[in-house]
């Protein structure tokens, strides 16, 4: 009898340690991808004034026309997405986008700092815009492998299709071709291809980090 209350005492003891873990190794997961997409943007994208998908997309053209910092824009931008989330869905759903809203804008911030170790001067936009597409595909992977949220856009889509009944993949494809439309009349039809052409290796890099490199997958 003391046997099995022992084993019992030890079973609940490793779940213990392994959700703890488990926990741990997420969240390592949620900050590189927030790190990587946060370079891709301040080092890759914005600089070469190409704009990327979700809110950082919009911030971008927002900036051209206020020139208000990038991070304080996005800040502002998830900031209001947060309490319409809250206002929408409740706070169960607004509590697991509070930690991306408040950390990105940092993580974007603290990127800008690279483009004063590293000149890319000369070096081809076609090949910056892939470098920074790979680099936010993997880091939008690595988020949704941690179950942890960067908020934003995400709160929209969801709206959308508790609102209108959209898929939440439709629902992404009308904001980000809105915003990528936007660009054209911002910094001009050339940008606007590179910018899709950062949205195709996102979406690639995204899905193989998010469901592995198995062609079954």
């Amino acid at each position: 009898m003391k046997l099995n209350k022992k084993k019992k005492f030890d079973t609940k003891k490793l779940e213990k340690i392994i959700k703890n873990k488990n926990t741990y190794y997420n969240f390592f997961l949620f900050i590189i991808g927030m790190a990587l997409s946060a370079i891709s943007v301040s080092v890759f994208y914005s600089p070469n004034e190409v704009v990327t998908t979700g809110r950082t997309g919009l911030a971008n053209i927002i900036k051209k026309y206020l020139n208000i910092d990038l991070s304080l824009l996005v800040l502002c931008l998830s900031s209001m997405l947060l309490v319409l989330s809250f206002l929408v869905f409740g706070i169960n759903y607004g509590s697991k986008h509070i930690l991306g809203t408040l950390l990105f804008p940092v993580f974007l911030k603290s990127a800008t700092l690279i483009n004063r170790v590293v000149n890319f001067e000369g070096v081809s936009l076609f090949l910056l815009i892939v470098i920074g597409g790979v680099l936010s595909g993997i880091g939008f992977g690595l988020v949704k492998r941690s179950n942890y949220s960067l908020g934003g856009f995400y709160v929209l889509y969801d709206i959308i299709n508790k609102k209108f009944k959209i898929s939440i993949g439709k629902a992404s494809l009308i904001c980000n071709s809105m915003i990528i439309i936007l660009s054209i009349f911002t910094f001009g039809i050339d940008k606007c291809i590179y910018a899709i052409i950062g949205l195709y290796m996102t979406s690639y890099f995204g899905d193989k980090i998010m469901l592995g490199i198995s062609s079954s997958k």
